[in-house]
C-alpha cells in the first residue's frame, strides 16, 4: 500500500475542511450516501448509529480530521482502521436480497465522490466561489485517501465537472426503510442534554444540506421545492459559518497541524 502524502497549508483540504461549514457538507454526503442501497443497508445491519449516534459523528469527524490534518502516520493509522472494518462488513440484506460488502472498490467510489461533490458544493454555495481549477485540486488532493481506501481508481472523479453524472448514474439507488431512518436520525439528532442549544444551529446545518441536494435526491425523498424558503435560509447558514469561523478556534487537530507546520514561527505568525 502506497504512504500518505501529508496536504498542508496550502492545500485546498485544508481550506474546506477547516470552515465550519464542512458540517453542513458532512450532512449533505451522508444524505446522498444512504440513498445507495447496498450502502445503507450494510451501515443498518453492521454499524451502531442507531444506539450511539453521537459516537458514530464523533468517529466520521476524526478520520476526517486525522487524514487532513494529521501527520503521515495519523492518516494511515485512521486509513487501516477503517479499512479493516470494511473487511467485516458484507452479507444479503433479509429485507431487499441485496448484496453487501463494504470494502467493494465501486461503492467505495460512491461514497468518496458524495462526499467531495458535497464538500465542494457547500463551500462555494455558504463561503465563496470557487474556481475550476480549485475544485479540481481538491478533487486530485482527496482522492488519494480514496484509493488508499480501496476505490476503483477509474471511478474515483477528479474533475469537478463529471461529479453530478458520476453519482447520479449509480446503479442501486432508491429508499428503503434503512435510508429514512437515517434520514429521520439526522433530521432530529440526539445532542446531549446539556448542550439542547445546539438543536438549533444543527437544523439550520440540516436544512441548508437538503436544500443543497441534487433534484434526483430530492425525489427520492420526497422533498419538495421550496426556492424562497432557501433563497432565506442560504444568508442564515452563511452568517453561521461566519461566527463559528471568526469566534471559534477550529478543531483541535487542525490547531496542532498549524503549530507542527508553523513550528518556529511565533504564535502572532500563525493564521
Amino acid at each position: 500500500m502506497s504512504s500518505f502524502s501529508e496536504y498542508g497549508p496550502s492545500s485546498m483540504s485544508w481550506r474546506v475542511h477547516a470552515d465550519p461549514t464542512s458540517l453542513v457538507g458532512g450532512i449533505r454526503a451522508l444524505l446522498l450516501q444512504a440513498l445507495s442501497i447496498p450502502s445503507m443497508v450494510a451501515v443498518d445491519t453492521f454499524s451502531k448509529y442507531h444506539d450511539d449516534p453521537l459516537g458514530r459523528f464523533h468517529r466520521t469527524t476524526m478520520f476526517v480530521a486525522e487524514t487532513t490534518f494529521g501527520s503521515s502516520d495519523d492518516a494511515m493509522r485512521a486509513i487501516d482502521s477503517v479499512r479493516a472494518m470494511h473487511e467485516r462488513v458484507k452479507g444479503v440484506d433479509s429485507e431487499t436480497g441485496v448484496e453487501f460488502a463494504a470494502g467493494d472498490p465501486h461503492l467505495l467510489a460512491f461514497i468518496h465522490n458524495c462526499y467531495t461533490d458535497s464538500m465542494l458544493d457547500c463551500y462555494s454555495r455558504f463561503v465563496t466561489k470557487l474556481s475550476d481549477g480549485e475544485k479540481d485540486q481538491y478533487l486530485e488532493e482527496q482522492a488519494q485517501v480514496a484509493l488508499l481506501l480501496g476505490a476503483n481508481p477509474d471511478e474515483v472523479v477528479t474533475d469537478h465537472r463529471l461529479l453530478a453524472s458520476k453519482i447520479g448514474s449509480m446503479d442501486n439507488l432508491g429508499v428503503v426503510d434503512a435510508t429514512l431512518r437515517g434520514f429521520s436520525q439526522l433530521k432530529n439528532f440526539p445532542v446531549p442534554s446539556g448542550a439542547r442549544f445546539l438543536l438549533i444551529p444543527w437544523r439550520i446545518a440540516f436544512e441548508g444540506a437538503t436544500d443543497s441536494l441534487p433534484p434526483f435526491a430530492k425525489e427520492f425523498y420526497r422533498i419538495s421545492g421550496d426556492p424562497i424558503g432557501a433563497t432565506l435560509r442560504n444568508p442564515v447558514v452563511t452568517g453561521l459559518g461566519f461566527v463559528l469561523r471568526n469566534y471559534l478556534p477550529g478543531h483541535p487537530i487542525y490547531r496542532s497541524a498549524k503549530y507542527r507546520y508553523y513550528e518556529g514561527h511565533s504564535k502572532k505568525g500563525v493564521v
